[in-house]
């Protein structure tokens, strides 16, 4: 029987900003081809503003070394950044990001979504296992439970709230100022959110998805590139929420120059605002939010400890469930003796019996006999190899 090995890979937020944005270059084609081609046979990616991790299944023969060099090919001052991880310890790294522990802003809430979206994803384009698919599930799980837990009064928990302290350092208090968000996704959503509780004044969205954003007030919808420059006059701050292309602030997208308010907060990767358009102004980009966010985020104190054993705990049931996994082929070839066994026996109680009703009685009986004696036979063998070590 071949054993199957899990691994987790990838780079994450130590990896300057301008690198990460080439490895956005790499299509989704082109990381699974990758993946294939070594030896992989499910996987997942999650790529957030963070990380680009990949979560992934494979026989002995993965070729690791070649993995690493074609799906990170990074100069050598930056090896560092790359990580790899194989069994227990890539359960434990997917439990802990799933947790906001691995975040720039510990304890985040948007991850959860993020982690779901990345196994839909992955599961629709018929990238995953069954060994993925529990993963994933229960890392989901557990980061929905370790949500619950937390003391959500001591900690940052969105950079929504973090764009809105930014904004007041800079403008003061939020009430009545305008704010223009290019982009309507989870985190566009999260700063819309978090400007309301502050009372701020209008909120320009600028989207190509306007179904999606509120009609009512303090909310203006916008489509065209072209309103932009009316927008900005009106607005104290930009906020950057989408790393979309067509969302993009430089000289070669826009038809006229446009006068940008003093305050620009680019959150998108690759990033969204072109450094010349912003002299003379205050440009915060992700790489600056991730440093503010692992600062001000409050350190998980009491938490810490609790949230370390139950991830701990949370790792050692699911990898008795993955030893479980290994008992299908023993239990497939169990349940082929017993349909064999029981097939014989059936066809002897055809021939001894001379009555139907008798017949139908013993061949009924049979088969409770068939089914309760195949559930506790395969029940003792998927524990045999859960407990096994």
């Amino acid at each position: 029987m071949k054993r199957v090995l899990l691994f987790a890979t990838g780079v994450d937020e130590r990896l300057p900003l301008a690198l990460r944005e080439r490895y956005l270059a790499f299509s989704e084609r082109e990381r699974s081809e990758i993946l294939k081609e070594v030896g992989c046979s499910a996987f997942v990616l999650l790529e957030t503003c963070q990380r680009l991790e990949v979560y992934g299944t494979a026989e002995e023969s993965l070729r690791r070394e070649d993995l690493l060099q074609r799906l990170f090919p990074l100069p050598d001052p930056y090896r560092a950044s790359v990580f790899y991880l194989e069994n227990a310890d890539a359960v434990r790294r997917l439990f802990r990001i799933a947790t906001g522990l691995e975040s720039a802003l510990r304890g985040e809430v948007h991850i959860l979504g993020q982690l779901k979206r990345a196994w839909e994803k992955a599961h629709q384009n018929g990238h995953t296992g069954k060994l993925l698919n529990v993963l994933f599930q229960d890392a989901l799980r557990v980061g929905k439970k370790v949500q619950r837990s937390l003391h959500r009064e001591r900690t940052l928990r969105s950079f929504g709230s973090l764009v809105a302290e930014v904004l007041e350092e800079f403008l003061g208090s939020l009430e009545g100022k305008n704010i223009c968000i290019l982009g309507w996704g989870t985190l566009g959503r999260s700063i819309a959110g978090t400007l309301l509780s502050r009372k701020a004044g209008t909120i320009f969205v600028f989207s190509r998805h306007l179904h999606h954003i509120p009609q009512e007030k303090p909310f203006v919808a916008i489509a065209e590139k072209s309103a932009l420059k009316e927008v900005f006059a009106q607005s104290h701050a930009v906020v950057c929420a989408s790393g979309s292309a067509r969302y993009s602030l430089a000289p070669e997208y826009l038809n006229e120059a446009i006068a940008l308010p003093q305050v620009l907060i680019d959150l998108a990767l690759p990033r969204a605002i072109d450094p010349v358009l912003t002299q003379g102004r205050k440009l915060l980009d992700l790489e600056t939010f991730l440093g503010l966010a692992r600062e001000r985020t409050l350190p998980f104190v009491q938490e810490s400890e609790h949230l370390e054993a139950l991830i701990t705990e949370e790792v050692e049931r699911f990898l008795r469930k993955w030893r479980g996994f290994q008992a299908d082929p023993v239990i497939r070839n169990i349940a082929l003796c017993f349909e064999e066994t029981f097939s014989e026996a059936r066809g002897a109680i055809v021939q001894a019996c001379n009555h139907d009703e008798q017949e139908l009685l013993l061949l009924r009986r049979i088969e409770w006999v068939r089914r309760k004696l195949f559930r506790k036979t395969a029940e003792q063998v998927r524990r045999f190899f859960e407990e096994e070590r």
